[in-house]
């Protein structure tokens, strides 16, 4: 009797247990490669509004930039050669490649003229002419002009301040 009572609690015990689980985790919001990427609602120059999360089902790469950043000019003519590169790309997470490029400028005459040299002709620039003391810099810790690619479920797959480990991971992650 004794033995039917303890099998009989075991049970409801473990199926207790096992309700409790679920199928997946869900990633922590960070700044680490697999943590969910933190959302960005602000304003794009241009005044319209800008969600990232209506991006969901893409690759994001979220670049923190400047104006007076010699590494970060550079860095704007090979971002414009990945946009055409990987716009319709198929990935292991997402489809296609946006980049949100956020500028730590705190005046707008160099950006936009930055902007239009350095033909950045995709459609999404942040900025808030707050320079490092922005909302959104810290926010994603970017005080170090770094670029954060996230993939189509929100999971940050690659960080670094190198395009050339930004690349390589698009590489990776592209599907044949």
């Amino acid at each position: 009797m004794r033995l039917i009572k303890l099998t009989a609690v075991l049970t409801i015990v473990g199926v207790c247990f096992l309700s409790f689980i679920n199928e997946t985790a869900k990633p922590a919001i960070g700044l680490k490669i697999g943590d969910r990427a933190p959302e960005i609602n602000s304003k794009l120059i241009s005044g319209v509004d800008y969600l990232s999360t209506d991006f969901k089902g893409q690759m994001l790469l979220i670049d923190f930039w400047a104006s007076y950043d010699a590494s970060s000019r550079v860095d704007n003519h090979l971002k414009a050669g990945m946009v055409e590169k990987y716009q319709n790309q198929e990935f292991l997470k997402g489809t296609g490649l946006t980049i949100v490029s956020i500028s730590l400028d705190r005046f707008k005459n160099p950006l936009i003229k930055s902007i239009e040299s350095d033909q950045m002709n995709y459609p999404f620039h942040i900025c808030d002419f707050k320079g490092r003391e922005s909302d959104i810099v810290n926010k994603f810790e970017a005080f170090d002009l770094k670029k954060i690619l996230v993939d189509g479920d929100g999971r940050i797959v690659a960080v670094s301040s190198d395009m050339s480990v930004i690349a390589s991971a698009l590489n990776r992650l592209s599907t044949p």
